[in-house]
């Protein structure tokens, strides 16, 4: 199963532009109460917290130390947790997030350093904390 949210993160990727980022950056919030809602595990909604800043620091550039691939993953899995429609839709009890999840740790696992390496930067910048 790994490999097909691998697939899917490498596919939907190559279609990431930067207007895509822009539009994830500037919905925040959004993101946010989604995976509130969702009641997906406080561990998971920090990590998309931290998914949704990262991409939001990008894009009013105020973090660029992060590679283009990683942004653009980053980006697609945020696009398709948003998305109702994908593999199993969201309106379906229980099942409707497991894709999204799977999409989500995939990204998450595959760009760990990444990812860590902005939290220290974040903490050492702001009074934000993800823990």
């Amino acid at each position: 199963m790994k490999k097909d949210y691998k697939k899917v993160v490498l596919n939907g990727s190559k279609k990431i532009t930067k207007s895509n980022v822009h539009d994830v950056a500037s919905k925040y919030n959004h993101i946010v109460r989604k995976a509130r809602l969702a009641k997906l595990g406080l561990d998971l909604i920090s990590n998309i917290k931290v998914l949704a800043s990262m991409i939001k620091d990008y894009a009013k550039g105020n973090y660029k130390r992060v590679p283009w691939d990683t942004i653009v993953a980053v980006t697609f899995a945020l696009i398709y947790f948003l998305t109702p429609v994908d593999l199993i839709p969201d309106v379906i009890p229980f099942l409707g997030y497991v894709d999204d999840i799977g999409v989500l740790k995939f990204v998450l696992s595959r760009f760990i350093k990444e990812i860590e390496e902005y939290k220290r930067w974040k903490e050492s910048n702001s009074s934000v904390n993800f823990a």
